[in-house]
């Protein structure tokens, strides 16, 4: 890990490779210097599903795919995929629960060709009615598609369930019925809505002089208005979940197998916890493997994850045969962990691979990017990217274990499948149950 880590650092120092940022007609623009040809500009797009009722979920994605897909008035569809094409360059789109983007790609000697591109997309995109409705048809496929995926499926109706009434039960990627019915005015709107210097920021990660970057970007943000930045009425950024009661929501359906996913607290991100937690999640995640797939084959795939989100949480997730055996085995394990914790040995083994994994996510241009616009918009300071090797290092058992205490609490459950196979009274109850067989 050090020496992938000083390779890293070593990259930062010719020709002053050093990340910084800059202001440019008044978008923050973060640059992190890359050593290879790939010149990767992501314009980051703060606010996601707080932004729009659930009747418009999905119009933002769609919006941007628009942009992506259907050419400006200086280029119509065919020509700017043509050129585009041509040198193999990419733009692209992505919708989230707190922010959206869209993304160049492309070779450095490529860069002056193919970046009035992705201005012109920004700013004079030309959503012709034909276009966009082959756009949309696409979209709404996509989604239909996604809709038959119980992967899919549980995740939507755990956020649905979880969030209820706040943004985060809307799905940004929408579904089949809504997407079909976005009109060309819709997403014209909604575009003028979403591009505000306000709501953006934008990452460069390339090798190129801030010269450069900076003739590039002025003309193209010297057009975009001011806007007011988004403000969620509903769910605002350092509210922890909680939840006053464990809850189940049983939708049964007739699947191969069952799936599961629970929902439950976390720290702020940038918060003094947060670190700590985050290397617990991944040291429960380890312990739930062995317990849950090695030792009582309940599952192929048990995962507990930290979502890294303006309100985070925690995801317990499995697909199983035995629901009931599953959540009294979690629940058990959670409760050992709270009364013996985890050791200190444990911690330095995962700290190694934390870090390990945390630095493979910035060996391309597009994850270092990726890493860099969510750090900004999630946890308010991009350069938390760079500074995890001592973060992570200034991390200590004790803390792991009170973060792991005080966040890991009521936990609000989806189960979708056979339903004489659950006893929801097993994943409501407040005392950990003994065994699957009743709850108490």
């Amino acid at each position: 890990v050090l020496g992938l880590f000083a390779c890293h650092g070593s990259t930062l120092q010719a020709q002053t490779y050093k990340p910084y940022d800059m202001m440019v007609s008044g978008v923050k623009v973060i640059v992190h210097p890359a050593r290879n040809k790939i010149i990767l500009v992501k314009t980051f797009l703060d606010g996601g599903v707080s932004t729009y009722p659930p009747a418009k979920a999905g119009l933002e994605y769609l919006t941007l795919t628009a942009q992506a897909e259907c050419g400006t008035l200086k280029d119509n569809k065919n020509s700017f995929k043509g050129k585009l094409n041509n040198v193999n360059a990419q733009i692209t789109a992505a919708s989230g629960s707190d922010y959206s983007s869209l993304a160049l790609n492309c070779i450095d000697s490529d860069f002056d060709i193919v970046f009035p591109l992705y201005a012109d997309a920004i700013n004079i995109p030309a959503f012709t009615p034909a276009d966009f409705l082959v756009a949309r048809q696409n979209h709404a496929n996509f989604a239909k598609l996604m809709e038959t995926f119980p992967d899919q499926a549980i995740t939507d109706l755990a956020y649905a369930t979880a969030f209820a009434g706040k943004p985060y039960a809307t799905s940004p990627y929408g579904d089949s019925a809504s997407i079909s019915s976005f009109s060309v005015a819709q997403v014209r709107e909604h575009w003028r809505q979403l591009f505000t210097k306000s709501r953006m920021v934008i990452v460069v990660v390339a090798d190129l002089p801030e010269k450069k970057i900076r003739e590039a970007l002025t003309p193209m943000l010297a057009k975009i208005p001011v806007g007011k930045k988004p403000v969620s009425t509903t769910m605002q950024k350092s509210q922890p979940v909680v939840f006053p009661s464990n809850t189940i929501r049983v939708a049964p359906k007739k699947l191969e197998t069952n799936y599961l996913y629970g929902i439950t607290g976390a720290p702020s991100p940038g918060s003094p916890d947060y670190d700590a937690y985050a290397i617990a999640i991944r040291m429960f995640s380890d312990r739930q493997f062995l317990e849950i797939r090695s030792k009582n084959g309940l599952s192929y795939d048990p995962s507990v994850r930290l979502q890294n989100m303006k309100n985070s949480f925690t995801a317990i997730t499995a697909s199983t045969g035995e629901p009931d055996k599953f959540i009294v085995l979690t629940r058990q394990l959670i409760d050992s962990i709270n009364k013996t914790g985890f050791t200190a040995v444990e911690l330095q083994n995962k700290k190694s691979g934390y870090l390990t994994e945390e630095y493979m996510n910035m060996e391309s241009n597009e994850r270092m990017a990726s890493l860099l616009g969510r750090n900004e918009l999630v946890n308010g300071n991009w350069r938390r990217a760079l500074t995890l090797k001592d973060d992570i290092s200034k991390v200590g058992v004790n803390e792991v274990n009170a973060a792991f205490k005080k966040y890991i609490s009521r936990m609000s459950w989806v189960y979708l499948g056979n339903p004489e196979k659950v006893n929801p009274e097993l994943f409501k109850q407040e005392q950990t149950p003994r065994s699957a067989k009743k709850a108490f």
